[in-house]
Order: structure tokens, then sequence, then C-alpha cells
């Protein structure tokens, strides 16, 4: 996540209104740790934002067993320990076991293979771990980290899940390694995900990106490949925020399980019909 940095952050508060970059100072001093990710004041906002809210969707489903938060392209790691730190947070908040699991080839990017990969912006060698045995060795208790292959190591994974997919973050900067990290989300059985499951894509917005490389053609390609599974930009996310201006915004997408049980008609939970007031009556 290279473009998160705090001189981003401190750029993106200028254009919000005055009052509440005022109390954002009062939250950063006296704010629950829950209130200062909506106030923007956690380092990498999409993490602090997408594990927060899966956690909340996991609660509000009424779902059980491990909740799993993957980063897709580790490199030197400081993003991973970054999730599995706001992941213990949230936890100790929200009493769901949080798990994190990063996925990464261990030695940089590979050559890129056609103009699909972004050749432009990306090279082989790019982004390689810089200690790997003391990386291994610094992850929290709640993270783990999975070296190799992703084309091989994300099938192996999804065999062993024995929990839910919470959160997904997608930086491996190439077409053909974005395609094979989607397929973590092409599990046969639905309930190894939650209905709803925020995504954080890091590289779509340079301009050079487009609908026809890069992770944007996965995001195509995995909708066209998968009738009950969809990719699709968080709704509304930008609106319901209090700071507006940030690009994460346009890197947050969602996948929508529609074979999930909580998502079909008999899978409805039988309760009170709901009903609207009318202060008229």
């Amino acid at each position: 996540m290279k473009s998160d940095t705090l001189k981003n952050q401190l750029a993106d508060r200028l254009g919000e209104p005055v009052h509440l970059n005022l109390l954002s100072l009062f939250v950063m001093l006296f704010g629950s740790y829950r209130t200062k990710i909506e106030f923007d004041l956690i380092s990498r906002r999409p993490y602090a934002f997408g594990v927060s809210k899966a956690a909340d969707i996991f609660q509000s489903f009424r779902l059980s067993g491990p909740l799993y938060a993957l980063e897709f392209g580790v490199a030197g790691g400081d993003g991973l320990i970054n999730m599995a730190r706001i992941a213990q947070k949230i936890t100790q908040s929200t009493g769901v076991d949080i798990r994190v699991v990063g996925f990464d080839t261990g030695e940089g990017l590979p050559p890129p293979r056609d103009y699909r990969d972004h050749p432009e912006h990306y090279a082989a060698g790019d982004y390689p771990p810089i200690d790997k045995e003391r990386l291994l060795q610094k992850l929290p208790r709640n993270c783990s980290l999975i070296y190799g292959d992703i084309a091989q190591t994300v099938g192996e994974f999804l065999e062993r899940l024995n929990g839910t997919t919470g959160f997904v973050s997608v930086d491996v900067d190439y077409y053909w390694s974005a395609k094979e990290a989607l397929r973590v989300l092409s599990a046969q059985d639905p309930t190894k995900y939650m209905p709803l499951v925020p995504i954080y894509f890091d590289d779509v917005l340079q301009e050079t990106m487009n609908s026809y490389c890069g992770e944007r053609l996965t995001i195509h390609e995995f909708n066209q490949a998968h009738p009950m599974r969809k990719i699709e930009p968080y709704t509304a996310f930008g609106q319901k925020r209090i700071f507006k201006n940030a690009p994460f915004i346009q890197q947050m997408y969602s996948l929508h399980v529609f074979d999930h049980p909580a998502r079909s008609v008999a899978g409805q939970n039988v309760r009170e019909a709901k009903v609207l007031a009318n202060r008229y009556l």
C-alpha cells in the first residue's frame, strides 16, 4: 500500500471541513479505537476500515469461528504487521477471533508476461522481502505468512481453511498475479466467506491503469466467470464516510456472495415484520 503515507493523509485533510479536522484532534486524544478508524486516524486506512467492517458484518450475520483477513503482496511486511495489529485491536473491542494471513512469492516480482502486467510501472525484482527470517520472527501471534507461487498456495489455503474469509487486500501489481489471488474467492463452499466481503485493490488508480489491464481486468474476468459471485465498488462508501477526499475510497470494493445461505430465501431468519411508523396517526 504505497500510496497511503502520512504525507498523503495530511494532504487529503486540506480539502475537508475545518470543524471536522478540529474534532479529529479531540478524537485522537480521547476517542476509542473504533472512533479513530472512523476519523481516519489509524495508519493504513483501507486496512483499518476493511478489518473493522469485516468484524461488523461477521457479527451482523451471526457467523461463528475464526474470521480471516488476507493480504496478497507482502513485500517487506510492514503492511502485514500493521493489519495484524489492527486485527488485535478489533478483536479486543468486538470479541471476533480475527486471523491475518499474508501471501507473497518471497522473491519480489517475477518478470512481467505482457502489457496486462503494466510493465510501464513494474519490473522483475521489485518489492522483495527485506529479511524473511526476521519478518517471520516478528509476526504477531494472530498472523501467518505463506511464501511461494500464489497459483499453488491459494488452493492449498482454501483446502485447509477452517473459518470465514472476511477481508482481502490485493496488492500484487501484475494482472497474472491478481488473477491467481482472486482464486481465493472461488471456493465451492460459500460459507467460507461472509455474504459481503470488503476488498482493497491497491493498483487501480494510476493514470495508465484501465479495464483492459492489471487488477481492473481481473475484476471484470472474475465477474464473467462467477455467476453467483460478483465484485463491485463498495456501495456508497464515500457518502457514508466522515472524510470524503481519501483516494482509497475508489480502491475499496466488495465481493457479493449470492450463493451464501444468508442471501437465499430459504436462509431467511424468522423474525417479526418490519413496520414503518406514521407520525401523523
